[in-house]
Parts: C-alpha cells; structure tokens; sequence
C-alpha cells in the first residue's frame, strides 16, 4: 500500500493536492491539524484494498509517525515494524481504523459546504471524515448518517412533561415567537394552557405576547419577580402545558444569569434555550454553553429564513451538547415549529437543489457540493 502525504494551508487546499496528483478515486486515510493551527496534513492512497489492513487512519497523528516517514511511506501489511512507531501504536490504529477509509469525493464535498457555512475548521473535518466513511456514495445522505452520531435531537413536549417550559436566550433571538408558537400547537391540539411572561424589560413586550394570547383565547399571566412566578405558576396549576416567555439576557453578564436562574428555580421549570442562527460560530458556541450551564438542555434555533449560513447553530449543538429541538423557518404563529432530525438538518445545510438523480445502476453519482441557497 502506498501513502502520501499533503500539507497545506486549509483543508480544501489540502484536498486539491490530492485530487491534482491522485484524482477523484483516491481514497483519504485521515487528516490532521498541526498543534498550532497553520496546516492541514491529509494522507491519501490509491490502493483500492486498503480495508484489508486494519491500521490506517491513525497514521495521520503525529505522535505514532514521524512527520519524515509520513512524506512517502509504502506499507506491505500489518506485520510492518516501523522504529518511528510508538509503543502500543498497533492497538491503537486498530481501534482507529475499524471505520475503513473514507473517499475523497465525499469528503470534500461535506468539507467545502460546511465551510461555506462557516462551521469550526475541526468539526468540519470531524463530519467529514465521519461521513465520508459511510458506505453510501452520496454525501447529503453521508452527512445526515454523521450527523445523526454527533447530535442528538429532542423535540419540544407538546404537553406538560412535570414541569412548565421557560423560554430563554439572547436579544433577538425570538423567544416571545416561539412562545406564541408553541402555545398556538397546544391549543390546535386539544390542550389547556397557560402562559406566562416575565419580561418587563422590553417595550411593548408584554402586550406582543397578549395580542398572540388573546386570539387563543388563553389570559396571560405576568410576573416580573421570582415570588410572583412562582405563584402563577401555582394558579395554573392542572394545565396540559405551561410556557414561560422570559427576558432576554447577556449570556456573558452574571447579573443577568443569576437573575434567570432564580426564576428557573422559582418555577421549577425546564429551560429551553431559543438562539438565533446566523452570526459567528465561536459566539454561538459560547452563547450556548452559557445556557447549558444554567441548566438548558434543548434548543430551538430561530431565524432560518433570514438565515444562509449554518455553522453557528451546528457550533453551537457541539460545544453545548445541547439537544436540537425544533427549527423556526417563518415568523407567522400559525406555520409552528418545524421538527429537526439528522436528515433534515442534512437538507438544510446540503439543500435538495444540490442534488443529481440517481445514475441508471441506481447508485447516486457523488457531486461536489457548492454553496448552499
């Protein structure tokens, strides 16, 4: 087996390197960052067996191959004795390796758009390589399968699961919306529900969320304290659903946290974060760590129409390990919440326009994915 390896500045770089010297059948054994972030190091094979040794992919650390011997390395087997090996490497590229390689053509597809959407140089590659080690040959359904192992999806109880539900996030995030909206599929539902508003900070907040309220024919209950919460939560008392619409909040100022955490606390309630997408994929991961913190365990993500690039919702989900719970594609109450899951995040960071039909043996030609509309 004959391997080589590629540096250069990023990853798409990296992968042109590859595909100008070995073309679109080369297979990648893995990639690897440099500790200080200036190059991307992706070794590749034509070797078209490369499943039958068990040990390829963790060449592409650093730690178990010197970076002379990775230049041009030509390997007979697993019964290879290389002197730059580390003691127990053998295990170790086993373990790595029970993945089989992956493509290029798939890896590079997932890799371009999910740099496009601007998702952090280390998960893209992550996904990439997840997905490109998938049996299928398209890459929208080898991300969907990638992505399906690294998050997990939750949606919003339609009833009451114990304990209301307090909406929470940042400014502009659409927190009153989503309220509206998650009340709105209660009551299409059959349910009694109660809503309640603890957002005295914004103007004219209080009286958005009463036109919504007044057209379901719910009365909408205010507190503006933890003790005053905590008694209209008492009061509604017996509905399917409670939903808490609370003040924005600067994840980063602790006055500001600690006051959302005593109404949390005072409500017993479950808290759900709402983020907007769009913006920088750092902040959002930072945004939603902050509210993991706090006690979040789910988040819908709001302001997909206004939205083209993905990779602060997808940062996000993977700092936090929050769960997604819903996506909102449209500010009018009566569309809802849209359901989120490994497919259809697929779609959307990989849209269907994207996508050729299939070849006439049935199997998906594999595409380079551009950008996403």
């Amino acid at each position: 087996m004959r391997l080589k390896t590629f540096s250069a500045p990023t990853t798409a770089e990296a992968m042109r390197l590859v595909r100008d010297e070995m073309g679109d059948d080369a297979i990648i054994v893995s990639t690897h960052s440099d500790t200080d972030g200036e190059a991307v190091r992706v070794i590749a094979s034509m070797d078209p067996d490369l499943t039958d040794w068990p040990a390829a992919d963790a060449l592409c650390q650093g730690h178990l191959l010197s970076r002379e011997s990775l230049e041009t390395l030509s390997l007979d087997g697993p019964g290879i004795e290389d002197p730059d090996l580390a003691p127990g490497a053998a295990e170790v590229i086993t373990d790595r390796l029970a993945e089989g390689p992956v493509r290029l053509d798939v890896y590079e597809a997932v890799c371009r758009v999910l740099s496009h959407h601007g998702a952090p140089g280390a998960m893209t590659e992550r996904l990439a390589h997840a997905a490109a080690t998938k049996v299928v040959r398209d890459p929208a359904v080898a991300l969907a399968s990638a992505m399906d192992a690294e998050f997990t999806f939750q949606p919003v109880p339609s009833t009451r699961d114990s304990r209301p539900l307090m909406l929470i996030g940042p400014p502009g995030g659409g927190k009153t919306l989503t309220t509206a909206k998650l009340a709105a599929r209660g009551v299409m539902a059959g349910h009694s529900v109660g809503v309640v508003t603890t957002d005295a900070k914004r103007a004219g907040a209080i009286e958005q969320l009463a036109a919504f309220t007044r057209v379901l024919k719910i009365d909408l209950q205010t507190a503006t304290t933890p003790s005053e919460l905590a008694e209209a939560i008492v009061r509604l008392d017996g509905h399917d659903a409670v939903y808490i619409d609370s003040a924005a909040v600067n994840p980063f100022l602790d006055s500001d946290m600690r006051a959302m955490k005593g109404l949390i606390r005072a409500a017993g309630a479950d808290p759900l974060l709402v983020l907007p997408a769009g913006g920088d994929a750092l902040e959002a991961a930072d945004m939603a760590q902050a509210f993991a913190d706090a006690g979040a365990g789910r988040m819908v993500v709001t302001r997909l129409d206004v939205t083209r690039r993905l990779g602060g919702m997808l940062a996000a989900a993977e700092t936090s390990r929050l769960s997604f719970s819903g996506v909102s594609i449209t500010p009018r109450v009566s569309k809802g919440l849209s359901p989120i899951s490994a497919v259809s995040l697929a779609r959307l960071i990989m849209p269907d326009a994207m996508r050729k039909p299939e070849t006439e043996d049935g199997q998906a030609p594999t595409r380079m994915a551009g950008t996403a509309s």
